[in-house]
């Protein structure tokens, strides 16, 4: 994950890139089993660059159940 936000980053976000990488991002933070880090990462690209108010109101309902 933090591979992936250094790329997203550097090289620029492209619409047809952040849209492959969305069904990435959403798995990884409603994945208890991931660790807390990859999913704040992941949350932390969905809230930059997917430019979703649906998905940042459901990632913004769910930030509770993170835990730590």
């Amino acid at each position: 994950m933090k591979a992936l936000r250094e790329c997203l980053q550097v090289s620029g976000a492209n619409d047809k890139l952040v849209t492959r990488l969305r069904p990435l991002l959403l798995r990884v933070v409603y994945d208890h089993e991931q660790e807390t880090t990859s999913r704040l990462i992941a949350a932390e690209l969905i809230s930059k660059y997917l430019n979703d108010e649906k998905t940042a109101r459901e990632l913004i309902k769910h930030l509770p159940s993170f835990g730590n």
